[in-house]
């Protein structure tokens, strides 16, 4: 059996002395759980579960509810796991512990149905699906592949069922390598299931052979002292198989096997598929009498050990018909009692777990509704720790980040990186004449005109710089190409007037730019591009001002 710090991937490491030698109990003894001494192992999840109250921590509860859930699970407590799967997956959502997430939805898928309620079984086995689908669950999404296959062929959907049992197989088959045991055993399960559905189907031979060899092949490489396990599910299965070819020697050989193992089982959820195999076959085999003894018996067992609704319902049934074939009225009157029962404590269960699931639902939908709004205000908090609260354009910290990165892509590409820096002319005269709120909003008109500008090509970034300062980088550039931008750029900010002229006598806001341009080499770094580009910016402005310079090379 896993243990829990297998698949966990939250660090214990922060948690107090006495709270990580909870944690370890916990996950050390989970062995127990696949002893005869399971119950000694609840102790455990209770200590754990304290701890969680007393440190509010969600990994807490998402462990000792996900312990828990298994220590019900093997003690055939179908209401308690679903209660602690339920219970858990808010908090495991919450901690981000998915493979736990998609554990309990198959648990829940699984006990769901013995419960009775098919439809919510599969919605909860889908979920388990899609979380391995997005976290690469290989070996969890082939367990839940394989009980979803599994409900299909209790209800005679073999096309559905068989999809889903291909799809186990392959999915178990690639985790093989990381968990070779608990894979091999699983596929084993599956393998036998998928060969009940082909043999119910007809006409499959060929991959009823291939399936056989499979089977064979994994047991030899197996550790066969698992009565309860391996042996039952595998001898049961091949005793159905021969009995299928009319090999009845061959059948009857298995069957004795299948006969010494079932007396040990002792989880008949797990094994509800096989033991309705048995008893198909054990009808074939034995005499009327000794069947109607197996019923009984069966039956009997099956309330003493929770056995799933869906088992328990057909061994009734099965009851019923020997009562009518052999016209015992009192036994028909007591099983038919006990089947009546049976479905009215499985409508009261189903309604309350749906009220459950609504409940847990709903708080689930709370939960991520809280999750979308904290990323939200965090993309909202990083946006404006990296934007200029006037203009919106990037910061000189974003700037810096940007500018860095594209370095390193130009020189990993062996192209171009173009830094211009601009200004606009005369500023401190607008401010002077028209004071500074008015100056921020031909600021803004300007960082307006640039983001158009920058948004209509590809890999151009602009920033504010600082003041009436403005920075654009330029990704794989040519010369012509940025001064045909800057050109456009001249001529678009001509378009916001001023109610005066400048010192040179023009009536609207007039740019000065200065750009370097050039393939970087190792030892070059973004500011020298800042630099140069700076040094052509006064140039410009030494000549005059409304112009724009490129350069294309650190010389003068």
């Amino acid at each position: 059996m896993f243990n829990p710090s297998t698949i966990c991937t939250t660090n214990t490491d922060d948690f107090a002395p006495e709270v990580r030698e909870r944690i370890k109990a916990a996950q050390d003894n989970f062995y127990l759980l696949a002893t005869p001494n399971r119950h000694e192992y609840k102790p455990y999840c209770e200590s754990l579960l304290a701890c969680a109250s007393e440190e509010q921590s969600d990994f807490l509860f998402a462990l000792a509810y996900f312990c828990l859930m298994h220590y019900y699970s093997n003690d055939n407590n179908h209401e308690e796991a679903i209660r602690c799967a339920l219970d858990g997956i808010k908090y495991q959502q919450k901690a981000h512990e998915y493979e736990f997430i998609a554990r309990s939805y198959n648990i829940l898928g699984l006990f769901t149905e013995a419960i009775g309620d098919s439809a919510k079984a599969v919605d909860y086995l889908l979920y388990s699906i899609d979380t391995c689908i997005q976290y690469q669950l290989d070996y969890v999404r082939g367990m839940a592949e394989s009980n979803l296959a599994d409900i299909f062929h209790r209800t005679n959907n073999y096309e559905r069922a068989l999809y889903h049992y291909s799809e186990a197989i392959r999915f178990i088959k690639k985790s093989m390598a990381d968990r070779p045991y608990d894979a091999m055993r699983t596929l084993l399960y599956t393998l036998c299931n998928r060969g009940y559905c082909l043999i119910a189907c007809g006409n499959k031979d060929a991959e009823i052979e291939e399936d056989y060899e499979q089977i064979t092949a994994y047991l030899n490489d197996m550790d066969s002292h698992n009565i309860e396990h391996e042996n039952f599910v595998v001898s049961n299965y091949l005793a159905t198989l021969f009995h299928s070819k009319n090999d009845i020697n061959s059948a009857n050989k298995y069957m004795q096997l299948t006969d010494t193992a079932i007396n040990e089982l002792t989880n008949y959820t797990t094994f509800a598929d096989d033991i309705v195999a048995y008893i198909r076959i054990k009808q074939k085999l034995c005499s009327e009498r000794d069947y109607t003894a197996l019923l009984d018996d069966f039956i009997e067992k099956s309330e003493l050990m929770r056995a799933p609704y869906y088992l328990f319902r057909r061994l009734l049934e099965e009851r019923i018909k020997v009562a009518v074939s052999w016209n015992d009225n009192a036994a028909f009157t007591r099983y038919s009692m006990q089947l009546f029962n049976l479905y009215a404590k499985q409508n009261a269960q189903e309604c309350r777990e749906t009220l459950r699931a609504e409940q847990i639902h709903h708080e689930n939908q709370l939960i991520h509704k809280q999750h979308y709004e904290l990323v939200h205000r965090n993309k909202a908090l990083l946006s404006q720790s990296q934007h200029d609260a006037l203009t919106g354009l990037p910061n000189r910290a974003y700037l810096n980040d940007y500018a860095e990165t594209t370095l390193s892509k130009a020189l990993k590409n062996n192209c171009t990186i173009g830094v211009e820096i601009l200004d606009i002319d005369y500023f401190k005269n607008i401010n002077d004449s028209y004071g500074h709120i008015e100056g921020d909003r031909y600021l803004s008109s300007v960082s307006d005109a640039l983001r158009r500008i920058a948004e209509s090509y590809e890999d151009v970034f602009v920033a504010r710089y600082g003041g009436d300062e403005f920075v654009i980088i330029y990704f794989n550039k040519t010369n012509s190409e940025i001064c045909d931008i800057m050109e456009k750029l001249r001529n678009e900010i001509r378009l916001i007037s001023i109610p005066d002229s400048n010192p040179d006598g023009k009536s609207y806001i007039t740019l000065s730019q200065g750009c370097l341009n050039k393939i970087p080499t190792p030892a070059n770094r973004i500011w020298d591009f800042l630099a140069w580009a700076d040094k052509t910016l006064y140039e410009v402005k030494k000549n005059g001002k409304d112009n724009f310079h490129l350069k294309d090379s650190f010389r003068n």
